[in-house]
């Protein structure tokens, strides 16, 4: 009696062994399959190979380059830690959680775009792709300053589609989203662009016959892609057609070095990674002499519109090249852009041409509630209140900084801070134009990020400044 009960026992104890391994096996099936699948869709988007920076990745390897062929994809610094997924579905984007697109403060790539896939999740049992991209926007080497922005993209197919289909079709899919980069195709797009609107001999003569003043048709010239004829004959036409010795040179200077438009990256602080990724690029500017650049470049920078405002600051600094006016407005520009290489490079220009860079800022006391201008240039660090007091005034060697300086505030809110001895220590909070901070200091991510991107800008400057990059240090000749 007592041996049968316990060979029902072990019987009961192996049968549900059984059945539990049956799940366990299936399971292993399943994400033999799904990595089998990985395997395969990754032997035609290569992986780019990643390694973490100070404010998220960095490409080792690009990688295929792969070009983004539908907008509306929620773009993040690569520090992100929290992503805006967007699902690709029935041939369309369903949009991310708006609570976490305002939260993030974040914006859309453009189409053509180019990116570089950094992961790949495959689940049949879902029957869904999850692709993470970097898009590469700046240049530069300073490790605090980001390169790369990041973007989590789901394709959803139908019910059961990746139990059949076959790789081909689950890549036609994705090919949707993103296509590989072609080099050539690209290049003779771009021309075949280019030259359709193109400024040409005849619009020269046209504007030249309309009684347009040279000043607009050099602007004109500067501000365009250009399709010149410059053979001796055709120029000696345009002579006798009226066209000025000064718009003459222009034409064969803008084929001489290729002049491009500024909607395609122009102006003197263009990166060449900057193309890659161009949220906002540039418009072309529509102003005619230095002072009503400046004027509209300021009105649109108030009004955050911020490729615009770029657009005009770039057509002063044509209109002018020995103000550094219009180099502090570009660097604002870009700044809000989220271009901080290009930020920093215009505002370098600035400063050696003795230009001030101002930048809204709260003083860290009684709750930041002092707010008022920071302004920085090769000759004076000041301080303005609201009221137009100065509360901080010295000589750049006067001063010794640090930033950027974390601070965990209530809550577990992040910020960084500029921290300025002079006499005392000032602690200034940069105060982003595109969002209002709580208390002037708890922020969403994007303005974090811009309050350690200036806060880093104005301690190195101080430190270069010590060191004679903006001319002689304190004390030499």
């Amino acid at each position: 009696m007592l041996g049968g009960i316990r060979s029902t026992a072990m019987s009961l104890v192996v049968i549900a062994a059984f059945l539990l391994a049956r799940p366990a096996r299936a399971q292993r099936a399943a994400d033999q399959e799904d990595a089998e699948l990985k395997e395969q869709i990754l032997s035609v988007f290569h992986l780019a190979r990643t390694s973490p920076t100070q404010t998220g990745l960095s490409l080792d390897d690009s990688g295929t380059p792969l070009v983004v062929r539908m907008g509306g994809i929620a773009l993040l610094p690569a520090g992100s830690a929290v992503l805006c997924p967007v699902t690709f579905n029935n041939g369309a984007w369903q949009p991310p959680d708006k609570a976490c697109v305002a939260e993030k403060h974040g914006y859309s790539l453009e189409v053509g775009t180019r990116v570089y896939l950094y992961g790949l999740t495959v689940s049949r049992a879902n029957d869904t792709v999850v692709l993470e991209v970097l898009a590469r926007k700046i240049s530069g080497d300073t490790p605090d300053k980001p390169r790369y922005f990041k973007a989590l993209l789901e394709i959803q197919y139908p019910k059961d589609y990746l139990r059949t289909a076959d790789p081909g079709q689950v890549e036609d899919v994705i090919a949707q989203v993103l296509a590989i980069y072609n080099p050539s195709q690209d290049a003779q797009q771009a021309q075949q662009t280019s030259l359709a609107g193109a400024l040409t001999n005849s619009d020269i003569i046209k504007m030249t016959k309309a009684g347009l003043p040279d000043s607009v048709i050099l602007a004109k010239i500067k501000s365009s892609d250009c399709n010149f004829d410059t053979t001796t004959d055709v120029l000696i036409k345009m002579k006798e057609a009226g066209v000025s010795g000064p718009v003459l040179q222009a034409v064969v200077e803008a084929m001489t070095t290729g002049n491009t438009a500024p909607a395609s990256g122009a102006g003197a602080t263009a990166s060449p990674d900057a193309a890659e990724a161009q949220p906002g690029t540039a418009a072309a500017p529509v102003c005619s002499e230095y002072d009503s650049c400046m004027k509209t470049g300021a009105a649109r920078l108030a009004l955050s519109q911020w490729a615009d405002a770029l657009g005009r600051f770039q057509a002063a600094s044509q209109f002018d090249p020995s103000k550094g006016e219009a180099w502090a407005g570009m660097g604002d520009a870009y700044f809000q852009m989220g271009q901080y290489d290009d930020a920093a490079r215009a505002w370098d220009k600035a400063l050696l041409l003795g230009a001030t860079i101002t930048a809204p800022v709260c003083h860290a006391g009684a709750l930041c509630g002092d707010t008022g201008t920071f302004q920085l240039s090769a000759k004076e660090v000041c301080f303005l209140n609201r009221k137009g007091e100065k509360e901080l005034a010295a000589v750049p060697s006067e001063v010794t900084s640090e930033g950027p300086v974390f601070a965990s505030l209530g809550g577990g809110n992040p910020a960084y801070y500029l921290n300025v001895k002079f006499k005392k220590n000032w602690r200034f909070y940069y105060q982003p134009k595109s969002e209002r901070c709580r208390l002037n200091l708890i922020c969403s991510e994007s303005g974090v990020t811009q309050q350690s991107m200036f806060a880093h800008y104005v301690h190195s400057t101080l430190v270069r400044m010590a060191a004679g990059e903006f001319g002689p240090p304190s004390g030499k000749p």
